[in-house]
């Protein structure tokens, strides 16, 4: 019986895009507050070095990278007078966890936008991918 490979995918590159979620320090890096609870994949999966790869492959094609970051803490935010919080929302509230303005609610620094660009709020990006699908 004979294999037949698919065919290597193509990709236009003003149709296609990468969108990264969340790539703060307090994700990402050893010292950040969310570090511990993803430890064990982040370093059997080597994910910020597969991350690296991946984004130079992208900007090397000339395809859009849009960075969707989840909400900064900030002191008296409108989500601190909500009547129900998930849990995992109050953790993060009492954590601080990705607090404006701080070393863990940076991005890493090797997924900061480049030079003169921001980062995409996550609707944008997501709006971007539904009017340039196919």
């Amino acid at each position: 019986m004979t294999t037949t490979l698919a065919p290597e995918p193509t990709y236009e590159p003003e149709l296609t895009g990468l969108i990264i979620v969340d790539p703060y320090n307090d994700f990402l890096s050893e010292r950040g507050k969310l570090y511990e609870l993803g430890r064990a994949t982040l370093e059997k999966a080597d994910v910020v070095a597969h991350m690296r790869q991946i984004l130079a492959a992208i900007r090397e094609k000339g395809i859009q990278v849009f960075i969707a970051p989840h909400h900064r803490w900030r002191e008296g935010d409108q989500h601190m007078r909500w009547k129900t919080v998930p849990p995992i929302g109050e953790a993060g509230f009492k954590g601080r966890v990705f607090m404006d303005g701080t070393w863990g609610g940076s991005f890493h620094p090797d997924f900061e936008p480049p030079a003169g660009r921001r980062s995409s709020p996550g609707a944008l990006a997501f709006q971007w991918l539904r009017q340039h699908r196919p």
